[in-house]
């Protein structure tokens, strides 16, 4: 008796309708890319019981003759492609023909439809993927489909399901996802008969995305002879919307994915600009020939593979950089101009510091008892801000000429000093210079570590790092001058550590593109490294140093990190705060 059988058909489409049917959301998806395929302009979506009970779909879409409606819900069943290589051409959401069939063998399915020059509309109705009753109905163009009692046909999926307000934030999550492509077309959402949304045709994305989300955007775009990218997002510098729910939703060709590769291109290019472990809201819109990407990956179309990764990553991180060095900058003008008020005339960097080749490393002064200090003012200075003193000889106080009190953080105030000069001495000499120790410093690695050392060791060169590979360990000959001290072991290896992992996750490139990749990320470390640091008393001229090179740095606010650097209170917010009218 042989143990290897064959399966029904009814358990072939049950286990099937497993991969492609996770939840009452992938049916809502199915059934709407289906509406959008066919040519909707209004589709309404009905949920009872969060999906569980019933699903309804209704669209104005070119709709179904007699014949179609009989075929949709057979396994394979497409009128999208016609052989394997039309997948490579293909724009449409759907092209499978599996999503009714798997859907009907595991609810009790409804479709009513019908086209323009049809005399009578037809209903149809599957229990368990059977037909049940197949009738003429009332004209009209379109199509309504009715999904009951879903996953009745398997009771474990069913208990596997969460409470109704969870299954119905999922298809209320994706469905919102889907409207902001698509702004020709109106959508509704009801819940329990209770109208959830209405959207209507608008003229751009950026509408699109205010009314669905609320979100006021910028825009970028980044075109090279295979993709045209468009990037929306909103302000890094406004710190609220960084800690609320927010968005990330990535296209290709209009179609939904999740993307590691486009994630990490977001974070390389906020990467100064956001706080560590915050997200800013982003909405990538990429258009690509079909030939070069392949879109049947993934049971629900979720994914989309490309040859080589950087076919992504290039036109995600250039649109948002350009668009970040020009559409945020030119929208601080403003506050920009208001610093440069502060400061009497319009300085820059490297006049702040006292050479453009060196950083310049203050000596940790003595620290006081107290956790304030007071300034003197005997210093001259054409400045229109003047220096309160130091808070818990971590925090700068100032007070500007609209009698506004400015907190600024010392340490990051100094990192964004550091950084910036950093990048100006990277860019003019391709590297950063080295201090050589007296006695070279024994580092101990694990084996994969040394790999790295070894293979990039021209990497860790560029910045500032030289040294010798051993069995086990490396032996440390020069660290970056910038630095202004010798870190102990601990540091120095969290150091050679952090830039380790940072070549190993940009994957094979050649060394200058690796370089140029991780140039932000390195001086933004070694900038952190070497700026004053927190519980640092301070003298009055260091701290005029310091606001000084601030304010003339490209972003005062955030610090390479991400971390706001200043906030400003206002004469009425501390009035009000104390009760003083």
């Amino acid at each position: 008796m042989p143990k290897i059988i064959l399966l029904d058909e009814s358990t072939i489409t049950k286990i099937a309708a497993g991969e492609v049917i996770e939840r009452p959301a992938s049916v809502v998806k199915e059934l709407v890319e289906n509406s959008l395929d066919a040519g909707a302009t209004e589709i309404t979506v009905k949920i009872k019981d969060g999906g569980k009970k019933q699903i309804t779909v209704i669209d104005n879409g070119q709709g179904m003759d007699k014949e179609d409606i009989l075929l949709c819900t057979k396994r394979h069943a497409t009128s999208k492609i016609q052989s394997i290589n039309d997948i490579y051409s293909i724009f449409s959401y759907g092209f499978r023909g599996e999503a009714l069939a798997t859907v009907a063998e595991v609810s009790k399915m409804e479709i009513i439809s019908g086209t323009k020059t049809d005399s009578y509309s037809y209903k149809l109705v599957l229990e368990e993927g059977k037909q049940k009753e197949f009738v003429p109905t009332t004209k009209y163009q379109g199509t309504t489909i009715n999904i009951y009692n879903l996953f009745y046909t398997i009771p474990a999926r069913q208990k596997f399901l969460k409470s109704d307000s969870y299954e119905f934030k999922k298809i209320c999550d994706w469905l919102k996802s889907i409207t902001i492509p698509n702004i020709k077309i109106e959508f509704k959402l009801y819940n329990d008969t209770k109208l959830v949304f209405e959207y209507k045709k608008c003229d751009t994305i950026k509408q699109r995305i205010q009314e669905v989300f609320g979100l006021d955007v910028f825009e970028g775009q980044s075109k090279d002879p295979i993709v045209d990218a468009q990037v929306y997002y909103t302000n890094p510098t406004d710190l609220k919307e960084l800690f609320g729910d927010t968005k990330q939703i990535f296209y290709v060709n209009n179609r939904p994915i999740t993307n590691r590769t486009i994630a990490f291109a977001i974070i390389k290019a906020f990467e100064t600009r956001v706080p560590k472990g915050r997200k800013p809201n982003v909405f990538v819109f990429l258009n690509i020939s079909p030939k070069v990407i392949d879109v049947n990956v993934h049971p629900q179309k979720l994914e989309v593979r490309v040859k080589d990764d950087n076919t992504f990553f290039y036109p995600v991180y250039g649109a948002l950089k350009n668009s970040l060095e020009k559409g945020i900058d030119s929208n601080t003008d403003e506050k920009r101009t208001k610093i440069i008020s502060l400061l009497g005339q319009e300085n820059n960097l490297t006049h702040i510091l006292k050479d453009k080749n060196e950083i310049n490393i203050p000596q940790k002064e003595k620290q006081t008892q107290t956790t304030f200090s007071f300034a003197s003012n005997n210093i001259e200075t054409k400045s229109k801000y003047k220096i309160l003193g130091q808070y818990n000889n971590t925090y700068i106080l100032v007070e500007d000429e609209n009698e506004s009190l400015l907190i600024i953080d010392q340490h990051v105030a100094d990192e964004r000093i550091h950084f910036e000069n950093l990048s100006i001495i990277f860019e003019r000499d391709g590297t950063i210079k080295s201090q050589q120790l007296i006695l070279p410093l024994s580092l101990d690695f694990e084996l994969e570590y040394l790999e790295i050392f070894t293979e990039y060791a021209k990497v860790f060169l560029t910045f500032g790092f030289d040294f010798d590979v051993l069995k086990d360990s490396i032996l440390l000959r020069s660290i970056p001058v910038v630095l202004g001290r010798i870190p102990d072991k601990q540091e120095l290896k969290e150091m050679l550590l952090e830039i380790a992992n940072n070549v190993e996750n940009q994957g094979k490139l050649k060394i200058d593109n690796l370089i140029n990749n991780l140039r932000v990320s390195i001086l933004t470390t070694l900038a952190c490294k070497s700026a004053i640091k927190a519980d640092t008393s301070l003298g009055l001229f260091e701290m005029k140093r310091i606001i000084d090179g601030l304010f003339v740095t490209k972003n005062p606010y955030t610090c390479p990190h991400g971390r706001p650097i200043i906030i400003e209170l206002t004469k009425n917010e501390i009035y009000h705060k104390i009760g003083r009218k």
